[in-house]
């Protein structure tokens, strides 16, 4: 996983230092997460504890989720996946990706930690 290189370092560390560990700390079956790209589209990289990679994307009001044991896999799951959801236009896909993180995880069955 690769981190932002193209936004300005103010915005970069936001995404680093708080959007990334929030979205791991909200659900326990993330181990890690990246954003590797900040908007247009807002792109999520990680590891879940079962130790797959996932590729999260939201652009045009749609999210999109991919798992596999390889960056590319994850990618082209995600790319290839009827698994994605719709969200309004006026939400915000920032706020909103760890719900939406959450939500496609359960639908494609990845099971949650007992307790």
């Amino acid at each position: 996983m690769t981190g932002l290189a193209t936004l300005d370092d103010g915005v970069r560390a936001w995404l680093d230092d708080d959007v990334a560990p929030n979205i791991a700390g909200l659900d326990a079956r993330i181990a890690r997460a990246v954003v590797t790209c900040g908007l247009c589209p807002l792109q999520i990289e990680g590891e879940l504890v079962d130790g797959r990679l996932f590729y999260f994307r939201s652009r045009h009001f749609t999210v999109q989720l991919g798992l596999g044991a390889t960056e590319d896999e994850a990618v082209r799951a995600a790319m290839t996946t009827d698994t994605f959801l719709t969200y309004g236009f006026d939400d915000d896909e920032v706020a909103l990706a760890p719900a939406h993180l959450s939500e496609l995880l359960d639908t494609l069955g990845v099971a949650r930690s007992p307790g």
